[in-house]
């Protein structure tokens, strides 16, 4: 019996082309298995699950601003006297917040180089229109120019402001008697005057110029005079004019 011993010996590039198949057949076998997520813990001896954390984002919502419901006051302003001068400062207050005031200076636009016209609203005198936002108001003060100051005395007149309507306020029929020297205060010697003051009811008057004035904010006009605070500065009411 003979045997008989072969050697076969593959050419060089046949062996390359064995060898990566195989590798390629052993790394599809491991993609092919299942792959298990989570963690090993070392004291428990297994493996436990990964938990996907979720992210909520945050929204920060930003502050809507109110929409401001304006109003507006009709009347008409008759300065007699002392107070017939280049403009009157009327201060505005709102009753309940105070720190708002706001400045109308009455007076004719061919004084505006005088009229400080950049601390508030100029209106011709006469019959006049006022913006205002809705709410309750006094006029606090009255001024006029005098030389480089200004002449200020109290004035206290109560109104309000209603949505969507005019308010008819009156006439506000002043008259400045005298001139006068108050003492106190800064500066020490302030000047001063004295005045008469009314409020007429001119309805009739006004309803027929109230439509030069109207707006679309305001289309309609009820009646709501000035009121005083201090009804002993106020004359014996006039007859009402036609």
């Amino acid at each position: 019996m003979f045997f008989f011993e072969m050697h076969v010996k593959l050419p060089l590039p046949m062996a390359e082309k064995i060898l990566i198949t195989i590798c390629f057949l052993f790394c599809a076998g491991c993609a092919s298995l299942p792959r298990q997520s989570g963690v090993v813990v070392p004291s428990l001896g297994k493996r436990v699950p990964a938990v996907e954390a979720t992210i909520t984002p945050i929204v920060v919502s930003k502050p809507v601003a109110e929409a401001v419901v304006t109003g507006t006051i009709f009347g008409k302003t008759d300065f007699k006297g002392l107070l017939k001068a280049a403009y009157v400062r009327l201060t505005i207050v709102d009753r309940k917040d105070p720190a708002k005031q706001y400045y109308f200076f009455v007076g004719s636009h061919a004084n505006l180089s005088v009229v400080p016209w950049g601390e508030g609203r100029v209106i011709e005198p006469g019959y006049f229109g006022l913006s205002l936002p809705v709410g309750e108001y006094k006029v606090t003060t009255i001024a006029i120019p005098v030389g480089s100051t200004k002449a200020e005395e109290t004035l206290e007149l109560d109104f309000k402001v209603a949505a969507n309507v005019a308010t008819y306020v009156g006439t506000l029929d002043m008259d400045g008697t005298k001139e006068k020297v108050k003492f106190g205060g800064v500066p020490l010697i302030r000047p001063g005057f004295e005045y008469v003051l009314n409020i007429l009811d001119e309805w009739t008057a006004a309803q027929s110029t109230w439509p030069s004035f109207r707006t679309t904010e305001s289309p309609g006009l009820q009646k709501g005079l000035f009121l005083a605070a201090d009804p002993r500065r106020l004359l014996v009411p006039k007859a009402v004019r036609p």
